[in-house]
């Protein structure tokens, strides 16, 4: 037979914030010790399985979020890589703009020389009496 004792010192293996109220159960039951004693044995079995499960919980936890992180990882250094060839397109337009630019402005300038020139060939055509049948 089991005392008061052996039945504390069994519940030791009991999560502590059960363990008191198990205690007070059995100790106001009609149960024999051997009883107790299967049923602590349940209890133990009962505990170890929920500790295997959030530990296994924990880790199946830790596996998605690792694999999260890879995922997004992943997809941040696909993002990089994205934004790098879109700055060097960037870069591109930029340089094309500019040169358009000077484009422009050499097709302005090229322009005030041409306008000059028909203004003195104008002059030059109404000098020698020809008329300018276009202005």
């Amino acid at each position: 037979m089991m005392n008061e004792n052996e039945l504390q010192t069994q519940l030791l293996n009991i999560p502590e914030e059960y363990r008191q109220a198990i205690f007070d159960y059995f100790r106001h039951s009609k149960m024999n010790f051997e009883q107790i004693i299967k049923l602590i044995d349940l209890f133990q079995t009962c505990f170890k399985s929920i500790d295997d499960i959030k530990a296994k919980t924990e880790e199946a936890c830790d596996e998605f979020y690792e694999e999260q992180l890879d995922d997004a990882q992943g997809d941040y250094d696909m993002l990089e890589c994205e934004y790098g060839n879109l700055e060097h397109d960037l870069e591109d337009a930029t340089a094309e703009i500019e040169d358009l630019k000077t484009k422009i402005g050499d097709l302005k300038s090229e322009n005030k020389v041409l306008k000059t020139y028909i203004n003195i060939l104008e002059k030059l055509l109404e000098k020698h009496g020809i008329s300018n049948r276009y202005s």
